[in-house]
């Protein structure tokens, strides 16, 4: 048998899969500010190095993502790991097209995956660029990787570009 449970403010129910679904057991939100507002965490995964349209693609969808959260007012983090760790150097350049977006999202950067940045070559440009580069998750042969399972037990939703 599956259960959900309904948050609204303080007061909660749950509904069990194997009853009815009665139109009464549900409301509908006049006022978007009455819904809860999401967590989501994105990550740019894709590597600049490759030269592909689809690595620059996945970036602008990445930030659009961003932008878009974070003109709803939601808790919205963005973070650049594994590969992706290049994009950190790349993105502050002016003449990047790229760069007006990620100024427009750039208080949402959480940060760079320091021992991402390690392996992929990106550790001097990153820091050259002044972007935070994060070791908060000790792992063998590593010097230590953004922690996403945090994240996770903090509630946000991962998506990854």
């Amino acid at each position: 048998m599956f259960s959900a449970v309904f948050i609204q403010s303080s007061a909660s129910f749950s509904l069990k899969v194997d009853q009815p679904f009665l139109p009464e057991q549900f409301q509908t939100f006049s006022n978007r500010s009455e819904v809860l507002s999401m967590k989501t965490a994105v990550v740019i995964l894709s590597d600049p190095k490759s030269g592909s349209e689809e690595s620059l693609g996945r970036l602008f969808n990445a930030m659009f993502l961003v932008y878009e959260l974070k003109e709803k007012d939601q808790d919205v983090a963005l973070i650049f790991q594994g590969a992706g760790s290049r994009w950190a150097s790349e993105v502050v350049r002016q003449d990047h097209p790229a760069n007006p977006l990620y100024q427009a999202v750039r208080d949402k950067v959480v940060g760079v995956c320091g021992g991402c940045a390690d392996v992929f070559g990106a550790t001097v440009d990153a820091e050259a660029a002044g972007a935070n580069l994060i070791r908060e998750k000790e792992i063998p042969g590593t010097t230590g990787i953004v922690d996403l399972s945090r994240y996770l037990d903090e509630g946000y939703r991962l998506l990854t570009f």
